[in-house]
């Protein structure tokens, strides 16, 4: 069901049921809420199923501009993965089929099944965007993810808990080698539950002559290994080249390499190298 409630918004409301092998798979009510109002932006989708009686999906996302130089952006969901439902209680298991479930397990336990199977993630983001003047401006984020663990039933395994935690700042310029190149320098400080990464990047976008592009990046990255203490360099120069004859039509190519330096006695340093060719047609 679509309507309007008020001036600058739009609202859906649904109601969904699904079964598989005549157990209920799926049965949930949501609803989805859209507003602007100049260049804000609000997004808000709530999904809640009424046979687990479980929040299944509630997200949020926004973009609100203080002033002509600043503006912000946030986003947070929180998520069942995958989305709670019967079927998920086939995952591990030997069988292929919610009926062939049936006749190793009582229709509550494919039920309790299906949850243990499921677990529930987080993703927050909070970002700013500050913008000095027609050539410059520097970008500012904030994002953390989690992911708790599975329950451990029938002869499954728990998925472990995951967390990722990043920060990350990037200042762009036009003009910095030539006058109509866009060039950026950014810092990231990440981690995960095993490791902290600290990285350096710097690329540059260059309009060049008969329809060619020239776009040369370098990323350095220090990793730290929690457990073990093991650390680790990365260096990574690469270039990525686009002709574009046409407007619809483009070729790219783009090569890099990358030096990996630890200092564990059991792990030796290595080199890669990666050689992407490609074409790209905009429809």
């Amino acid at each position: 069901f679509h309507f309007s409630p008020f001036s600058k918004a739009e609202m859906d409301i649904y109601l969904l049921q699904q079964n598989v092998s005549d157990l209920t798979d799926r049965q949930a009510i949501g609803t989805e809420f859209v507003y602007r109002h100049g260049d804000s932006y609000l997004f808000n989708l709530i999904d809640y199923d009424l046979f687990y009686e479980e929040l299944n999906s509630f997200t949020l996302t926004g973009s609100f501009p203080y002033n002509e130089k600043l503006s912000f952006y946030l986003s947070y969901d929180f998520h069942h993965s995958p989305l709670l439902a019967t079927g998920n209680a086939l995952t591990g298991q030997t069988v292929s089929s919610i009926d062939e479930l049936k006749g190793l397990f009582s229709d509550n336990e494919i039920y309790q099944l299906a949850q243990d199977r499921t677990s529930q993630g987080h993703n927050f983001n909070l970002a700013s965007n500050y913008q000095f003047d027609l050539s410059r401006q520097l970008y500012l984020s904030f994002s953390y993810a989690s992911l708790e663990k599975t329950i451990a039933s029938a002869g499954v395994a728990e998925n472990p808990a995951t967390e990722y935690l990043d920060l990350a700042a990037d200042y762009s310029i036009r003009g910095y080698f030539f006058s109509d190149d866009s060039t950026s320098f950014g810092l990231r400080l990440s981690s995960t539950e095993s490791t902290h990464t600290a990285s350096l990047r710097a690329r540059s976008y260059i309009r060049g002559s008969n329809n060619m592009g020239y776009d040369p990046r370098i990323r350095l990255d220090f990793r730290e290994n929690k457990d073990s203490g093991e650390e680790q360099w990365v260096l990574k120069p690469s270039i990525k080249l686009t002709y574009r004859p046409a407007r619809r039509h483009s070729f790219e190519g783009s090569m890099g390499i990358e030096y990996f330096i630890s200092d564990s006695s059991l792990n030796d340093d290595q080199t890669a190298y990666d050689l992407l060719l490609g074409y790209l047609y905009r429809f």
